[in-house]
């Protein structure tokens, strides 16, 4: 399972990985960063956004759900 699937903020990332991550940005409902100077490591949050604006409620299990959802489209690219 890895990482897919476990709640981490930037905070636990860190010290869990400390000097392997470098933080490279934020999108609305993402957190991007570079690991080991190769790999990018995608961070799906429960943020939700529409037309653009981040809504205040956050929608359980969404960041669990994109992920295995990415997982599943890095895994089987050419379906």
């Amino acid at each position: 399972m890895g990482l897919i699937g476990r709640p981490l903020s930037r905070e636990m990332l860190e010290k869990t990985y400390p000097g392997l991550l470098e933080y490279t940005g934020s999108g609305k409902v993402k957190d991007c960063y570079e690991f080991l100077e190769k790999l990018l490591l995608f961070c799906f949050s429960n943020r939700i956004s529409c037309f653009d604006v981040v809504l205040p409620d956050i929608i359980p299990g969404k960041g669990e759900a994109l992920a295995k959802i990415s997982r599943f489209w890095f895994e089987h690219p050419y379906i």
